[in-house]
């Protein structure tokens, strides 16, 4: 299995609205679609690091205080070998310069109206939730010979006692995703 981390960051624009910061895929597996920004960890690097680091290398931007570990996520998909385990870190404060990179064009998303619609099938189970301060944990299943549905999604707290790549055993749930929308990014800082 992979390790591959993310981190969410998240601002309040000048005149009070919440935003998240996302990135549309521009290469490599799910090109075209709106993802979270993160990637895999580099020998030696803690998942925290990673997490840092991938923001700052695709979108410019660097935490400027501590980021909090807000999920676990481990992903299957059966006959492929693209499984991977990813903890989640939020930031809240920013410091940099708002840039594309090769892979990823960063934009500001809406938190209320977060566009699922054209992210992985996964968002919508588990990204609301870690948005609001619930801490998960998330088990999800892809279909067989496709990276496009959801066939089971397992969801459960995420406790203090829960290393950032240990997933233990989540509670089924059938939980309704979000709200979708047709609102684009904003490209300011």
């Amino acid at each position: 299995m992979s390790r591959t981390t993310l981190c969410i960051a998240t601002r309040i624009t000048g005149r009070g609205r919440w935003e998240v910061l996302l990135g549309e895929k521009l290469s490599g597996p799910g090109t075209g679609k709106i993802v979270v920004i993160g990637g895999h960890l580099d020998p030696g690097e803690s998942p925290e690091e990673a997490a840092v680091r991938e923001l700052e290398e695709e979108t410019g931007l660097r935490p400027s205080g501590d980021v909090l570990h807000v999920a676990n996520l481990t992903f299957t998909f059966p006959e492929q070998r693209w499984d991977h385990s990813t903890p989640v870190f939020l930031a809240t404060g920013l410091e940099g310069r708002l840039r594309e990179c090769e892979e990823i064009r960063p934009g500001w998303y809406p938190a209320d109206a977060l566009p699922l619609h054209r992210m992985w099938a996964d968002a919508a189970y588990w990204l609301p939730q870690a948005l609001h301060g619930i801490r998960i944990k998330a088990a999800v299943t892809y279909t067989s010979g496709s990276r496009e549905h959801v066939v089971t999604a397992r969801l459960a707290p995420l406790t203090d006692l829960d290393e950032p790549l240990s997933l233990g055993a989540p509670v089924p749930t059938t939980p309704r995703p979000a709200h979708h929308s047709g609102t684009g990014p904003s490209t300011g800082l």
